[in-house]
C-alpha cells in the first residue's frame, strides 16, 4: 500500500482552490465598491443636512454646488466645506450638476433626488422640501 497523494489528486485540489480564490476575489471587489458608494451617499446626505442646518441657524441662504466628483457647501459668499467622492464614484443625474441646491432660512429647500453611483452600484439620496434626507440603495 502506497502512502501519499498522486499528482492527479494534487492538481484537482489546486484547481478547486483556485476557483474558490477567484470567486472570493470577485465578491470582495464588489463589496468594496458597494461600500464606497454607500459611504459617499452618506457623506452627501450629511452635507445636505449641514447646508440646511447652516441656513436655518445663520438665518441666511446656503447652497450646495455639485460636480461629478465633488460637493461644495457655500454660505455667505464663502466655501464652508468641500469633499471629493471616491475614485470610481460619481454624483448625478447630470442635469443637477448645472444648478446648485438652495437652502433658505424659512425652513424650506429645493427638493431633489441625487444619485451616487459606480459601475455596478447605485444609491439615491432624497432631499425633501423640509430638509429631510433619505438614502435608498
Amino acid at each position: 500500500m502506497e502512502r501519499g497523494i498522486s499528482l492527479i489528486e494534487l492538481l484537482i485540489v489546486l484547481a478547486i482552490s483556485s476557483i474558490v480564490v477567484v470567486a472570493a476575489t470577485g465578491s470582495v471587489a464588489t463589496l468594496h465598491e458597494s461600500m464606497a458608494v454607500r459611504f459617499d451617499a452618506e457623506r452627501l446626505r450629511l452635507m445636505l443636512e449641514r447646508g440646511y442646518a447652516y441656513a436655518v441657524s445663520s438665518e441666511s441662504p446656503a447652497l450646495i454646488e455639485l460636480e461629478r466628483d465633488r460637493v461644495t457647501l457655500r454660505a455667505g459668499g464663502r466655501v464652508v466645506t468641500t469633499y471629493r467622492t471616491g475614485k470610481r464614484v460619481v454624483i448625478g443625474p447630470p442635469e443637477w450638476l448645472r444648478k446648485p441646491l438652495h437652502f433658505y432660512p424659512t425652513l424650506t429647500t429645493s427638493p431633489a433626488t441625487l444619485l451616487v453611483s459606480s459601475t455596478t452600484n447605485r444609491c439615491a439620496v432624497t432631499l425633501s422640501l423640509r430638509g429631510r434626507t433619505r438614502i435608498t440603495c
